[in-house]
């Protein structure tokens, strides 16, 4: 038997087409704000951890911070597009499931 080559997978996601540039940028500056956070929750780090990261930007966030290309390597699990492109980051990728349930 001949062996086959197995199909090739793309395991990247492209938010960048689940939410309008607009939407996304209001996901995030309410996430940086802790806007949706209840007081009977435990201490939530991911908006400190976001708003480290827009203080770091210092200027208002465009669509490209926000996207990672999946042409590209890999954002840093702590960057700005790491927090919300990925499972393995210190939000254990809740930013990423809440965007695509709003998409």
């Amino acid at each position: 038997a001949k062996p086959t080559m197995p199909s090739r997978v793309d395991n990247s996601l492209q938010l960048a087409r689940s939410l309008p540039p607009g939407r996304l940028l209001a996901f995030v500056e309410q996430k940086a704000r802790g806007l949706d956070h209840h007081e009977d929750e435990e201490e939530d780090h991911g908006p400190k951890l976001l708003q480290d990261c827009l203080d770091e930007l210092g200027r208002r966030p465009t669509p490209a911070d926000l996207t990672a290309d999946a042409d590209e390597k890999a954002p840093a699990n702590t960057s700005l597009k790491g927090l919300l492109s990925g499972f393995s980051n210190p939000v254990s990728g809740r930013y990423l499931q809440e965007i695509l349930k709003a998409s």
